[in-house]
């Protein structure tokens, strides 16, 4: 495993933040910190990911694909204009991972990301990397879409270098400002009290590992950080049409007009939904009748809109609504 391509399978699972030094405790025997953690305290890593307008790299990424890519510019510690930053292309099919990354100034990479000019003096490796990334970009129209920074504690396999835990902590992530530079700050990507483990090896996990997991009960499961700030922002989103959507439709009604331009006393209109939902207010009224899930709307008697909705389970997340209202008039009651 050269220092420009790593070629490795990796599991992840998140987990109390004061089981860790148990935890590591049962480790030393068999790993030895990474020599970036000097004095056992942990070092920050700062990254940027890559997307297109429609998000279209991490809405693949977190369907779980048999083959995905993506493209990352990355920093230990905040740089400055002559820092070495990595910019990686990485790539996962059928479970195992490959990243190849180029080694070059903070200044070089903005350079080659704004003009898609290669640095001058670069290594062989470096040279072959950056075309590979130049394909990449040449197919995938993206730009700087995530900021991700966290504090991390790795640790090497003794018998096995290629075996590696790390523990990632304080994760944090951003749409705007997407410089390294500017430091690191944004909106917590874990629970407080967590911390995210990440096992990494390049073929099997050590049986002495698989038992202590078994004796604090861990186990693997999915978890992306972007994946996690896509999911949030994508929430965020559709709340807040949720609450203009509300707005709006209780001011028109308000003023006694429905969207068919008629007046609304004693007159119902109820949507094409199924399911338990619940109002703009969040109080629960009852069930939807209809076909499938999302955001309902129903006008009292008196001309004030109730906007009602409930739980759409789609590939992104089961808290996603939809912005799309239906209304089928009824005959009055």
């Amino acid at each position: 495993m050269a220092g420009n391509t790593f070629k490795r399978m990796e599991k992840k699972m998140t987990v109390s933040t004061e089981m860790i030094p148990a935890l590591q405790a049962c480790m030393e025997e068999y790993m030895t910190p990474d020599p970036f953690n000097v004095d056992g305290k942990p070092y920050m890593i700062c990254n940027l990911y890559f997307d297109d307008d429609a998000d279209e790299v991490i809405r693949t990424s977190v369907s779980l694909p048999w083959y995905k890519e993506k493209l990352r510019l990355r920093s230990y510690g905040v740089p400055d204009a002559d820092t070495k930053v990595f910019l990686e292309l990485k790539k996962k099919c059928a479970g195992v991972g490959t990243k190849r990354r180029a080694k070059i100034p903070y200044r070089d990479a903005l350079a080659y990301l704004e003009t898609g000019q290669h640095p001058e003096e670069l290594t062989y490796i470096d040279e072959q990397v950056l075309r590979e990334i130049d394909y990449y970009r040449a197919h995938n129209t993206v730009y700087p879409k995530i900021y991700v920074s966290y504090v991390r504690n790795a640790f090497f396999g003794r018998d096995d270098p290629s075996f590696r835990v790390t523990f990632d902590s304080n994760i944090v992530t951003r749409r705007y400002d997407l410089d390294l530079a500017l430091g690191r700050y944004g909106d917590p990507a874990l629970s407080p009290g967590k911390t995210l483990i990440e096992v990494k090896f390049s073929g099997a996990v050590p049986l002495w590992f698989c038992r202590i997991m078994s004796d604090f009960g861990l186990s693997f499961h999915t978890f992306s950080k972007v994946g996690t700030n896509f999911k949030l922002y994508s929430y965020e989103r559709a709340r807040e049409a949720h609450r203009a959507a509300a707005a709006a439709l209780t001011a028109a009604h308000r003023q006694g007009v429905n969207d068919h331009g008629l007046h609304s006393e004693n007159r119902r209109y109820q949507p094409h939904h199924a399911g338990a939902c619940t109002d703009y207010r969040g109080q629960f009224s009852g069930a939807c009748r209809g076909a499938d899930a999302g955001i309902c709307v129903h006008a009292s008697p008196h001309g004030l809109a109730s906007l009602h909705r409930h739980d759409h389970a789609d590939a992104w997340s089961h808290r996603f609504y939809y912005r799309t209202v239906h209304w089928q008039q009824h005959r009055p009651r």
